[in-house]
């Protein structure tokens, strides 16, 4: 069985995007898409694999955006238009979804990342050594994952940001870093094979990171980004095939 490549670093014309500005002087964003089809002026779709890049290899079918892994190892992923959030600012992310993972190890993704990039497309694909983005945070849902050294948690939600340290059962000595950050992260009940809404919110003054799942709120703490720029970046992907993350709407908004 080959093994999936997992990156860390993640539609019917929406209500569409708007930019004002606030009292702060910073730009300030909103965008709603219920997936009646693609919106590939704010999308980007593709298959991930060593060295294949397709793009719109994804489902719209009904209000409903389909992430299903039909090619073990070059299962679909999906990122955002590049989302502008200057110092200052907060950026929330509800959406209902469903995760349906196979029997097999499943390690789907909602990720937040830094970019340089301006355009829609990442820029991995157009220059050599090139990365999608920087992490800010990653919200992994596993299942039929054992627990290893890299990461927490074995069937759980986990919540990941950037500063975080997971102490592993080789590391004798806990690093520096670990000093500061141990623990520096979330673990959710799972809940898959139902619709769910959830929230990410993202506080670039203080870099908070909190999700929010049924109500309850987790956080961890995040880093001040660099960039003035983010990226969604959502896949699911898993061992085999036939995983599948579905999402009925999104809304995004940064104040």
């Amino acid at each position: 069985m080959k093994k999936i490549i997992v990156v860390l670093i993640f539609i019917g014309f929406a209500f569409g995007v708007y930019y004002f500005q606030n009292d702060a002087g910073y730009e300030t964003f909103s965008y709603r898409d219920d997936f009646n089809s693609f919106n590939d002026d704010f999308w980007y779709a593709a298959t991930w694999d060593s060295d294949l890049f397709d793009i719109k290899q994804v489902d719209v079918n009904r209000g409903i955006i389909n992430l299903t892994i039909e090619e073990e190892d070059a299962g679909p992923y999906l990122v955002s238009k590049p989302i502008l959030l200057e110092p200052g600012a907060t950026l929330r992310i509800k959406r209902r979804v469903q995760l349906k993972p196979t029997g097999q190890a499943f390690a789907g993704a909602l990720a937040l990342l830094e970019t340089e990039d301006k355009g829609i497309i990442p820029s991995v694909l157009n220059k050599d050594g090139s990365r999608m983005g920087n992490g800010v945070v990653l919200v992994e849902y596993v299942t039929q994952v054992p627990e290893g050294a890299l990461r927490p948690g074995s069937n759980t939600f986990r919540v990941i940001p950037r500063t975080w340290h997971f102490q592993n059962a080789f590391e004798i000595k806990p690093s520096v870093f670990g000093k500061w950050f141990s623990n520096n992260y979330a673990l959710v009940s799972p809940k898959y094979n139902q619709w769910i809404e959830e929230e990410l919110i993202y506080e670039t003054k203080t870099g908070l990171i909190t999700y929010v799942l049924d109500g309850v709120s987790y956080q961890v703490k995040g880093p001040i980004i660099k960039s003035d720029r983010v990226r969604l970046y959502m896949h699911g992907y898993g061992f085999g095939t036939g995983h599948q993350i579905q999402m009925d709407w999104i809304d995004i908004r940064v104040d």
